[in-house]
């Protein structure tokens, strides 16, 4: 009976050892991106003061490892810094910041970060800004989830260290041999229970190579499945006024239950799409706020004219389709000049530097048909070689009519053009090479255009005001347009 036991914990330890190099050296987690779970990506940007940061994060595939992050940055006008940490959910800033990152004015070159998280859960990537300029704070929520197939390993885990067991207490028994009395019983033990622990050995670590992970990818978003969200708005001055800066603050909260609605989900790179559109239609901005605490979101700018306005907050939660908050608001000031008349989307027209060629299909809208809105971006007469994305998008439509009751984003329905991979920066890949902060050189993006497509169908008739924005050579292009829709006509004959 010693021999077999002794052939047994042989066999044991043979084994576990070949699995427990196979576990280590060969993970059965499905990762990209130096080992980030696959499909975990995830895109913020948030204006920061007066930065305008997007950052680019994946969570560690292990509940104990590094953090990487993508920064890029620009909008402002002079130097600054950008500071980062992670931390549990709920945690303030604490005594330092993990890393740093230059700011320049225009615009920063991308960079990659390494923040330290040491465990599973809800975390959040605290960002602050500080400049000559201002700065900002924003709170980006992410979650470390489990190893994949935490059961596998917590039983593969288990049956090596019953193995170990086993062979501890076999040598003993065989080193003892004649000269101690082995009850009965411990052979009996120790034969079929090394036997079992090889059994859950094998059959947990083919597990966790042949069953693929978790899908840790939001839950897809559902139309018709919305939970109502309500908004408290307000600022700093209460009073503003137009050519000062003001710092906008509303509070979103679940409408049935009460609690903050910290449910969000990024939705074309960002959490939160805000639009503040004076009610005679004579400004426009689009920003981005951050989240500064559960629910809570801030964005500071400089309203341009007196009178009201309205902040439109376009929101994802999880689970339920997007959701546009109207939230309105004075300002104050000297009684604004009349808001000129904007052209119609046809023809020519000049902007930033660039020409943008527009069309309609068909040429008089009418209400409840589709129709579709083409522009042509360019540049001293020939259309510029492509579009850069902007938001993930390859141009961007505001629509509002004359009275404020109608507001919609629309999105670009443009080709892609197929001179890059449409993959985005590979920062992240390289991120392990070295600790802290190092420049990262952009590889090809997605690029398109020249032309963009929108399709809408107009409601109602009467007149809308448009704001078409497109990306080119790093800026963005904002076209102020206006259109009359016909009422809806007879049917028409063949």
């Amino acid at each position: 009976m010693g021999r077999l036991i002794a052939r047994l914990s042989a066999l044991a330890l043979l084994v576990g050892t070949a699995a427990l190099v196979h576990g280590q050296c060969f993970p059965a987690t499905a990762s990209a991106h130096a080992g980030h779970p696959a499909g975990s990506r995830l895109i913020v940007i948030q204006d920061l003061g007066p930065y305008s940061v997007t950052v680019t994060l994946e969570p560690p595939s292990a509940t104990s490892g590094p953090l990487f992050v993508d920064v890029a940055a620009g909008g402002a006008a002079a130097d600054g810094t950008l500071f980062l940490s992670a931390v549990p959910f709920g945690t303030e800033t604490g005594a330092g910041w993990q890393a740093s990152v230059p700011l320049g004015a225009g615009g920063s070159p991308p960079r990659t970060v390494r923040l330290a998280v040491d465990g599973a859960g809800d975390w959040e990537l605290l960002l602050h800004t500080q400049g000559t300029a201002g700065g900002g704070d924003a709170r980006v929520p992410f979650t470390v989830a489990a190893p994949a197939g935490s059961l596998a390993a917590t039983l593969f885990r288990g049956g090596l260290a019953a193995l170990g067991l086993f062979l501890v207490a076999a040598v003993a028994v065989v080193g003892l041999g004649p000269r101690a009395r082995t009850p009965g019983w411990v052979p009996w033990l120790l034969g079929p229970g090394a036997a079992l622990s090889l059994a859950l050995v094998a059959v947990t670590g083919v597990m966790r190579v042949a069953l693929p992970p978790p899908d840790r990818s939001p839950p897809p978003m559902t139309a018709g499945v919305m939970a109502e969200t309500r908004a408290e708005l307000r600022t700093e001055p209460a009073a503003p006024r137009a050519g000062e800066p003001m710092t906008l603050t509303f509070d979103l909260s679940d409408d049935a239950s009460g609690r903050p609605a910290d449910d969000l989900v990024s939705h074309h790179e960002a959490l939160v799409h805000g639009v503040l559109i004076a009610d005679d239609g004579g400004s426009f901005v689009h920003v981005h706020p951050a989240r500064i605490a559960p629910g809570r979101f801030a964005v500071s700018l400089t309203p341009e004219r007196a009178g009201p306005l309205t902040f439109y907050a376009e929101i994802a939660r999880r689970g339920g389709g997007t959701q546009t908050l109207d939230l309105p608001l004075v300002v104050a000031g000297p009684p604004p000049t009349p808001t000129p008349p904007a052209p119609a989307p046809t023809g020519l027209h000049k902007v930033g530097g660039y020409e943008i060629e527009g069309s309609t299909s068909p040429g008089t809208p009418r209400a409840g048909e589709p129709v579709s809105l083409a522009f042509r971006v360019l540049e001293d007469g020939r259309p510029v070689p492509a579009l850069e994305p902007w938001l993930g998008m390859a141009g961007h439509l505001m629509v509002r009519s004359a009275d404020g009751a109608l507001f919609a984003h629309l999105h670009a329905a443009g080709a892609r053009n197929d001179s890059g991979p449409g993959q985005g920066r590979s920062g992240i890949a390289a991120a392990g090479e070295a600790l802290g902060v190092r420049a990262e050189a952009p590889s090809a993006q997605p690029e398109f255009g020249p032309e963009v497509d929108f399709g809408y169908l107009f409601p109602t008739a009467g007149d809308y005001r448009l704001w078409l924005q497109v990306k080119v050579d790093g800026r963005v292009l904002t076209l102020p347009l206006e259109i009359t829709v016909q009422p809806a006509g007879e049917e028409r004959g063949g």
